[in-house]
């Protein structure tokens, strides 16, 4: 696929095997191995049956990046789509969402834990936590009740 194979490793050998702390997980490219609940988490979000099955066959990539003035970059890319979202922690912007929601989002990152909290009047309040691992982002997805687990593995470019 485009010259890059999957395969799982640690970008840096750490002390705690469990967790990465920040530095660690900035720049480094995951790619979605598992996934489960996904089309139920979307069906309880409102998603029609088209987007819903485009989402759950689709294996995206994601980054979490921070520039020299403190401001954070996700992207999540697909073949289809690319999201990209700017922010700064703890502070609400507001976002357009993967299925076309326009909600305002508040970001906090704990040591290896991006927390992602969405509202909107009228609509179902949503909140994304990704903990990036040793060789992997789990990434929880919830809305009310419905919760979606996605699993990401590191992305290794081959020459």
């Amino acid at each position: 696929m485009y010259g890059i194979s999957f395969s799982v490793y640690a970008k840096r050998s750490l002390n705690n095997i469990h967790s990465k702390m920040p530095e660690d997980i900035l720049g480094q490219i995951y790619i979605l191995k598992r996934s489960e609940h996904f089309d139920a988490y979307m069906k309880e979000l409102g998603v029609g049956l088209t987007l819903r099955k485009m989402g759950n066959t689709v294996i995206p990539q994601c980054v979490l990046e921070k520039n020299d003035d403190d401001i954070y970059t996700f992207n999540l890319r697909t073949p289809y789509h690319s999201y990209c979202i700017n922010f700064e922690l703890g502070k609400e912007f507001t976002e357009v969402t993967l299925d076309n929601r326009v909600v305002k989002t508040i970001c906090h990152l704990d040591n290896n834990v991006f927390i992602q909290d969405q509202s909107a009047d009228g609509l179902k309040s949503t909140k994304i936590v990704r903990e990036f691992l040793e060789d992997e982002l789990i990434t929880t997805l919830s809305v009310g009740d419905v919760k979606a687990v996605r699993v990401y593995g590191v992305l290794e470019e081959t020459g």
